[in-house]
C-alpha cells in the first residue's frame, strides 16, 4: 500500500505489513462520512520530514494538522485527507484517513459562511458612491418587479420595532404623492407608495403595470425624541440571496458542481432565499454578499436543508460533482444492484425499538412563542381546526388556520364572558412535528430559526385629494436591524455641528429561509401594487402558489411521511458479510436501493481493510425498506 503526500509528492515509509480498517457510511443515516480507523506508522526522519516536523515546538510555523493525501493498492486510488492526532518519536505518527465525502467535509468543518461569501463584492456600476446607490436602487426595483433575474429576490421584511416610528416628522402635514410608509423604521425594503394614477408618480411599469419602488432614493430625516438622525441614501434596502445560489457557490468553492436537480424546476425551491436584517448594504454603493449570508458554519447551513427538507448531498469526489437526493426520490426508485448473490453465510437482523420522525427547529424570537410544542398539543386541545383562505371567509365562531395569515385563529361571534367579537391568535404556524406518546425518535433538528409572519403597515395615498389610507402587507419577521458599513451619529438639534458617533453591534445573523412569492393579490385595494415574501405556499389573500410551505405540517407530509412510515413498521438493521468484488466496493452507489432475497434494503454502512495486496469486505450493515404490515 502506498500513502502520497500530495503537497511533495514524496511517499510516506509504511510497515510492510500495514492495513487501513475503513467505514464507508450512508450520508442519509450518519454524519459520519468514510474514513480509516486511526492508523500509527513510523516517525521515521523521512516521514517527519513530510509532516514539517510537527513535534518540533520551537518550529516558527503553525503545526499542519490536515493534509492531503493519496491512498493506492492495486487498482484501488482514492484521494484523502489526513488528520494527524498525534506524533511521537518513539511511538510514531498517529491519524485517521478521510475519503469520498468526508473530504470536502472536512475542508467545510470549520468554516463560516461568511468566510466563502466575503469576496463577493458587487460592485456593477461607474460615478459617484451617490450615483451607484440610485443605480442600485434602480437594479433592485427591476428585480423585485420581475423585470430582470439577478442572485437575490427582495421584498419588504419587518425589523425590530424601535422608537424611531416616522420618516417625515410627527404628524401628516407633509403628505404627498410620494408619501412615505410610516412605519419606515420597522421595516426593510419599504416603498414608495405613490398614488397609482398620479402622473407625477414616477411608478416602475412591467407588463402593463404600475408598481411601488424601493424608498430610499433620497436622505431622509428622522426624530428619535428631540435627537435628529440622518439616514443617508439607500438606507433600510438590502436583497436577499437565493438558497439554490447559496448552495452552488458554496460547493463551486471547494471546487465541486452541483449537478442540476428539483431544485432548479421546482417553483417553490426556486422561489426560496435567505432572509438578512442589514440595513445599510448599499449605502457605500457595492453590495458584499458576505454580508447577506448567516453567520453560521457551513456545515450548520447544510444540516439546515437536509432535515428540512430530508435530503442529502452524495459526493461524486473523482467527478468532483454533487448530486442532491430526496430520500422519497431514493425509496421510490428501482434497486440498482442484488446483493444475494455475494452473501457470505448468514446474516443478523437486530429488533429495535420502532422509531417516530420528530422534527424541530428553533423559535428564539418573542413572535414565536406559544403554549404549544408540536401540532399534536394544538389539534389536542381544539380538535378539529377548520382550514379557510381568509378571515371574510367565515362568519361562525370556531377554530381556524387562516392560509392568507399562515396561523391559527378563535373567532368569536358574540361576546362570551365579557370577550370582545372578533379574531383572537392562538399560535403562528411555526411549531414542531412529533407525537409525544411514542417512546423513541428520529429527530430532524434544523438550525435555521423560524421565522413569524407579521403585519408590515404602510400609509398610502388613495386618491388625488392626497386622503392616506393604511394598508397592512404580511411580510417576513427579521428580528433587530444590524449596522455593518455605517456608524450612526446623533446631534441633540439640526443645527449642532459636534455629533457624537454611536457605534453598533454588527450582531449575528439566524438561518432565515422565506419565498420571494411575487406581486400581491388584490386582498386590498392597492396590494396588487406590492411585492411580497413569505413563509408559506399561500399569497396574501390565502389563494396557493407554491408547492410547499415551510411549516412542519406541510413538509412532513411532502418530504418525510414515507419515511416516518419506514422507521415505525420497518428500517431493521442487518448485518452480514458480503464477497464484494473491488471494482464493486468502489463504484456502490448509497443513494440507490438494493436487493437482498428480493427484499429492498438500503445501505448504513460498509466496513473493510486495504493492504498486502487486497481489499476485503469484512461487514455490511442494511437497512430493510418494506413497510410490513
Amino acid at each position: 500500500m502506498k500513502i502520497i503526500d500530495q503537497t511533495t509528492g514524496e511517499l510516506f515509509h509504511l510497515p510492510v505489513d500495514m492495513e487501513l480498517e475503513i467505514k464507508m457510511t450512508n450520508p442519509f443515516l450518519s454524519e459520519q462520512g468514510t474514513l480509516s480507523l486511526p492508523v500509527r506508522f513510523p516517525a521515521s526522519d523521512h516521514n517527519m520530514e513530510i509532516i514539517e516536523h510537527s513535534d518540533r515546538i520551537m518550529s516558527r510555523r503553525k503545526t499542519k494538522k490536515k493534509r492531503s493525501v493519496s491512498i493506492s493498492e492495486g487498482i484501488f486510488f482514492e484521494p484523502a485527507t489526513m488528520e494527524i492526532f498525534s506524533v511521537d518519536p518513539k511511538e510514531g505518527i498517529t491519524a485517521s484517513l478521510y475519503l469520498n465525502e468526508s473530504v470536502l467535509y472536512n475542508q467545510m468543518k470549520e468554516v463560516k459562511l461568511p468566510d466563502i461569501f466575503s469576496g463577493i463584492i458587487r460592485d456593477d456600476f461607474s460615478g459617484t458612491e451617490t450615483q451607484k446607490v440610485n443605480k442600485w436602487l434602480d437594479r433592485l426595483t427591476q428585480v423585485m418587479i420581475g423585470a430582470t433575474e439577478d442572485d437575490f429576490f427582495i421584498f419588504p421584511v419587518r425589523t425590530k420595532v424601535t422608537t424611531l416610528v416616522r420618516i417625515n416628522g410627527e404628524s401628516h402635514e407633509d403628505m404627498s404623492n410620494r408619501y412615505r410608509a410610516l412605519y419606515n423604521t420597522e421595516s426593510l425594503n419599504c416603498l414608495y407608495t405613490d398614488f397609482p394614477d398620479s402622473e407625477q408618480s414616477g411608478m416602475p411599469i412591467y407588463n402593463g403595470k404600475k408598481y411601488y419602488r424601493l424608498l430610499a432614493y433620497d436622505v431622509q430625516k428622522t426624530m428619535d425624541g428631540d435627537t435628529e438622525i440622518t439616514l443617508p441614501i439607500g438606507y433600510g434596502v438590502t436583497p436577499f440571496l437565493k438558497v439554490t445560489y447559496v448552495l452552488k457557490k458554496i460547493f463551486e468553492h471547494y471546487g465541486y458542481t452541483l449537478s442540476p436537480s428539483i431544485l432548479d424546476t421546482n417553483i417553490s425551491f426556486k422561489k426560496m432565499c435567505l432572509l438578512n436584517n442589514v440595513a445599510d448594504t448599499i449605502v457605500t454603493g457595492k453590495i458584499n454578499y458576505g454580508q447577506l449570508v448567516p453567520t453560521v458554519l457551513i456545515s450548520e447551513f447544510l444540516d439546515s436543508f437536509r432535515n428540512r427538507f430530508n435530503c442529502e448531498f452524495y459526493v461524486h469526489e473523482n467527478k468532483k460533482q454533487i448530486e442532491l437526493h430526496f430520500f422519497n426520490d431514493m425509496n421510490s426508485g428501482e434497486p440498482d444492484e442484488d446483493l444475494t448473490p455475494f452473501l457470505d453465510g448468514t446474516f443478523v437482523t437486530e429488533f429495535e425499538t420502532p422509531k417516530a420522525v420528530k422534527l424541530t427547529s428553533n423559535r428564539g424570537n418573542e413572535y414565536n412563542k406559544t403554549e404549544y410544542k408540536s401540532y399534536h398539543d394544538l389539534f389536542a386541545k381544539y380538535g378539529n381546526i377548520i382550514t379557510i383562505q381568509n378571515m371574510s371567509d367565515t362568519t361562525e365562531s370556531g377554530v381556524y388556520f387562516v392560509k392568507a395569515m399562515n396561523a391559527f385563529y378563535e373567532y368569536s361571534k358574540g361576546r362570551t364572558n365579557g370577550s370582545r367579537i372578533g379574531w383572537k391568535l392562538i399560535c403562528r404556524n411555526i411549531l414542531d412535528y412529533y407525537n409525544p406518546e411514542f417512546e423513541s425518535y428520529i429527530e430532524k433538528k434544523s438550525p435555521d430559526e423560524q421565522v413569524a409572519m407579521l403585519s408590515c403597515p404602510f400609509w398610502i395615498v388613495t386618491g388625488l385629494d392626497n386622503r392616506a389610507s393604511l394598508i397592512n402587507i404580511p411580510s417576513p419577521f427579521v428580528g433587530d436591524v444590524r449596522h455593518l458599513n455605517t456608524t450612526i451619529r446623533y446631534s441633540q438639534s439640526a443645527e449642532s455641528s459636534d455629533a457624537p458617533e454611536k457605534e453598533e453591534s454588527d450582531g449575528s445573523l439566524s438561518i432565515m429561509y422565506a419565498f420571494s412569492i411575487g406581486r400581491l393579490k388584490n386582498a386590498d385595494t392597492n396590494a396588487e401594487y406590492f411585492f411580497g415574501g413569505s413563509t408559506s405556499k399561500y399569497s396574501n389573500d390565502g389563494s396557493t402558489w407554491g408547492d410547499f410551505s415551510l411549516a412542519y405540517d406541510d413538509l412532513y407530509s411532502i418530504f418525510y411521511a414515507g419515511f416516518d412510515n419506514i422507521t415505525q413498521t420497518s428500517f431493521l438493521p442487518i448485518t452480514t458479510k458480503i464477497n464484494l468484488p473491488v471494482e464493486k466496493i468502489t463504484t456502490l452507489r448509497m443513494d440507490k436501493l438494493k436487493l437482498l432475497h428480493n427484499q429492498p434494503v438500503m445501505i448504513e454502512s460498509i466496513k473493510y481493510t486495504i493492504g498486502n495486496g487486497r481489499m476485503e469486505v469484512k461487514e455490511i450493515k442494511l437497512r430493510t425498506m418494506k413497510t410490513y404490515e
